[in-house]
């Protein structure tokens, strides 16, 4: 999967094709997803601790995929094909994130393996409030995709080709599939921090 999602962020970042600054939109969310699948397995099979810089560097990232799929819902359904300064602002949190850990960043590569080891080892113990909030922020950026895609469907259904109602209507669907899945991630979630709070 990570190696796939490698291959499609170089192809739209290079295609030539009309569609070209909403491909690099979605070259952006693929490549962002595809460094936390990344992320999460290094984690998983604790291969982090033979590369401990990385420590808590890609886990932003997944402040960044909601902005990034509505940006390019909105390139898609809109007349708004330029992005603005003031949607930086969107990015805010992953921002945030970022520079509230520049101080774990900067430590020895002996501090952060210390902590790696300290998180494996209360791993479960603690709420996830990020992980929460981080479900939560990218499932209401899903929903408002949607609403716009559903929108944009009624207000010039008589103008689109058939051919591109398919398209849209499969975009859609698979916005919808993959919130039913974040869903599901972020009841396990809740129900993970429920049996370690019931059995501490």
């Amino acid at each position: 999967g990570i190696f796939q999602g490698i291959f499609l962020t170089i192809f739209l970042l290079f295609s030539n094709e009309v569609a070209g600054k909403s491909n690099k939109i979605l070259a952006g969310f693929i490549f962002s997803f595809t460094l936390l699948t990344l992320n999460d397995l290094l984690v998983e099979t604790k291969a982090l601790l033979d590369f401990p810089n990385l420590f808590l560097l890609l886990d932003p990232l997944i402040f960044v995929l909601g902005p990034l799929a509505y940006f390019y819902i909105r390139d898609l359904v809109t007349e708004q094909k330029a992005l603005r300064l003031k949607d930086l602002f969107f990015f805010f949190l992953a921002a945030f994130l970022w520079i509230i850990l520049i101080p774990i960043y900067l430590q020895s590569t002996t501090s952060k393996e210390n902590l790696i080891l300290e998180s494996y080892s209360t791993l479960g113990e603690d709420t996830d409030f990020i992980l929460i909030f981080a479900a939560i922020h990218l499932l209401v950026y899903f929903i408002i995709s949607i609403a716009g895609i559903t929108k944009y469907q009624q207000e010039i259904k008589e103008n689109f080709s058939f051919e591109e109602k398919i398209n849209l209507k499969w975009l859609k669907y698979f916005l919808i599939i993959t919130s039913v899945l974040w869903i599901f991630f972020t009841i396990q979630v809740f129900e993970t921090m429920q049996y370690h709070s019931t059995y501490r």
